[in-house]
């Protein structure tokens, strides 16, 4: 293979929003995510992209593999994947194995886009890997919840990635569209199911009957394996129990509102992915996001056919996208670049602020001949 996959555990971001552990002001949870590194030399001549990626409710790490497989395997004049991490969110996988009877009653979906950030700056500072600079930039994904996640996450930090791409992100919904999404849910309870009676009725489950039927069958198997657990006098059960994904499904009420309230200032470049059939979100979403995040930062694609989970039932339609998307970035860092100051006057910060300031100052020259002349509008 062209990397190497390692599977590592951290503390999770503190501190924590109220609710979301038992103890107020204590945390003491955990974080478990891939981390995929290239084995190859990248030449100075390519740019490293380092990729993020967040999974939506009831799914886990696994769900990206099939993903960062083949964009590992791109060859690519220009640039090239460096790194790469998937994270079990905190009460999802391998993460909700280890926050057993610590979490709370309150899933903060922003607390996962804090999250995200905190995996990130700890790759940058204990192993050197997503730095920011001229030859790398770092690229957040995310699907459903994820997406949500991914959205925040370049809101709360806008200079630790270059852009953002959330898959049928959950970001927007009116008071009107709560009781369809109730009701959805009433049922949902009792559609999801954590306890079986053998591997093979697990995976049966899996495969014939849950919400994930329609999934490409290797991206379906390498989440459902990750998800096993075996348990006590061999029970066997998914590691994200019926009850915390219910509760991540209904702490959508009170996170979108937050989402959509920062569109409207959102600096980080995005591209939008909507599932042409999809009927989770309400139908007017892509009309909505388009129209309030700034046309300069925003893009959308509209996948002809695809479900709310397109990420996992057509990851052959979504990866052609998100190859475009990444390759159309890495140009524009390539033209951008010579526009910069620091790059124009190699780093010579007095003649970067002379041009900076110039506009400002041959203002404040006109204005002040304006005076003189009596006809100043200061």
């Amino acid at each position: 293979m062209s990397f190497t996959h390692t599977q590592k555990t951290i503390n999770a971001s503190y501190p924590r929003d109220p609710n979301t552990t038992l103890k107020y002001g204590e945390s003491g949870l955990k974080l478990v995510y891939n981390k995929f590194k290239t084995v190859k030399d990248i030449s100075k001549d390519k740019t490293r992209v380092n990729l993020i990626f967040a999974h939506g409710t009831g799914m886990n790490k696994a769900i990206w593999n099939y993903y960062i497989r083949r964009l590992y395997e791109l060859q690519n004049s220009n640039w090239q994947v460096d790194a790469a991490i998937s994270v079990d969110a905190i009460n999802h996988g391998d993460s909700a194995v280890l926050n057993r009877g610590k979490q709370g009653f309150n899933c903060a979906w922003s607390q996962g886009a804090k999250d995200l950030i905190h995996v990130v700056k700890h790759e940058q500072e204990h192993e050197g890997d997503f730095l920011i600079n001229d030859g790398s930039k770092n690229i957040l994904i995310g699907h459903s919840l994820g997406g949500h996640q991914a959205v925040m996450a370049a809101f709360f930090e806008p200079g630790l990635f270059d852009a953002v791409i959330p898959i049928e992100p959950v970001i927007y919904a009116l008071e009107e569209h709560e009781a369809r999404f109730s009701a959805i849910l009433a049922k949902m309870k009792f559609l999801i199911k954590d306890t079986f009676n053998s591997k093979a009725d697990y995976y049966k489950y899996f495969n014939t009957k849950s919400f994930y039927q329609k999934f490409n069958k290797e991206v379906l198997q390498e989440m459902a394996d990750d998800e096993l657990e075996i348990g006590e006098n061999d029970t066997v059960h998914t590691k994200s129990s019926n009850i915390d994904q219910m509760l991540t499904y209904v702490s959508a009420f009170q996170s979108i509102p937050q989402s959509m309230s920062i569109l409207p200032v959102y600096q980080t470049p995005m591209l939008h992915i909507i599932g042409g059939s999809a009927t989770w979100n309400p139908p007017d979403t892509p009309e909505y996001v388009k129209k309030l995040v700034p046309s300069q930062c925003y893009d959308q694609v509209i996948v002809e056919g695809g479900a709310h989970l397109l990420v996992g039932e057509s990851p052959d339609k979504v990866l052609p996208v998100i190859e475009d998307y990444i390759a159309m970035r890495v140009s524009f860092q390539e033209k951008d670049r010579s526009m910069r100051l620091a790059v124009k006057y190699n780093g010579d910060r007095a003649k970067a602020l002379d041009e900076t300031l110039a506009p400002a100052l041959e203002f404040l020259k006109q204005q002040k001949l304006a005076a003189k002349n009596g006809k100043s509008k200061l």
